[in-house]
């Protein structure tokens, strides 16, 4: 039997389970924009950030597997530095614009931000299509999963991790829009199509473009402004409440 450390940090939410012994330690990738002029540090600025494994992670996660079409997908993940022939690049929680991003969801929604353990185990099955698993004998098994199934992955893990359900969702919504411009393990689209993503970002360009309509662009601009700052005054008030 092979010996694996005691999981130093365990979660649990309903009927999923995950723990690791220690977090994962990450090495960034230096853009190369030290000398540049402004419009190619502004471009350095809205690119995806991409990080290194230091050391392979270990990652062991129990779940119902009937919420996820019977796939087998309990076990222990391993996440190495290389796989196959190339080095695992992770980007983290990647979103457009990291920095205004950033900035709008008060921090929430960054590369390496409280998403930090499911992007890791999302980026991998996105760049190669599946996940690495460690047997008993030590030996590793890869094992192919679906594109929207590793969206649920990425979505559980968040809300059992970090416990914050709405974040969870809203991070899930992005993740399966991406289905129409990022690729899965090098292939456009894949897996089930997002009906229910795309309806509620219909939804809300809707109610959007009708408040627009009804009030105007600077008055919902200036709403959105002075709701930003009580929101941000709150929380500087109450730093807990992001917990």
């Amino acid at each position: 039997m092979l010996f694996i450390n005691p999981s130093k940090y365990k979660y649990h939410h309903q009927d999923f389970d995950i723990e690791f012994p220690e977090f994962p330690t990450l090495t960034p990738v230096l853009l190369n924009t030290k000398y540049e002029g402004f419009l190619k540090k502004l471009q350095g600025a809205n690119s995806p950030r991409y990080f290194k494994l230091s050391r392979d992670w270990h990652v062991s996660i129990q779940l119902n597997e009937a919420k996820y079409d019977n796939n087998f997908i309990s076990g222990t993940l391993v996440i190495p530095v290389f796989y196959g022939q190339s080095e695992t690049r992770l980007d983290g929680a990647s979103v457009p614009l990291p920095w205004l991003v950033s900035f709008l969801s008060f921090g929430l929604l960054r590369p390496l931000g409280i998403m930090l353990i499911a992007s890791i185990v999302h980026d991998f099955a996105f760049q190669h299509g599946g996940l690495l698993y460690l047997k008993d004998n030590g030996e590793q098994d890869f094992q192919p999963l679906r594109r929207d199934l590793a969206d649920k992955l990425f979505h559980d893990i968040i809300r059992t991790v970090n416990q914050m359900p709405v974040t969870a969702v809203m991070a899930w919504l992005a993740v399966r829009l991406g289905w129409f411009y990022v690729k899965y393990a090098g292939e456009p689209r894949g897996g089930k199509f997002p009906w229910i993503p795309l309806i509620v970002l219909i939804a809300v360009l809707l109610i959007l473009a009708g408040l627009i309509l009804l009030f105007g662009l600077k008055i919902i601009i200036a709403s959105f402004a002075i709701l930003y700052l009580l929101i941000f005054a709150c929380l500087k008030l109450s730093p807990d409440l992001l917990e």
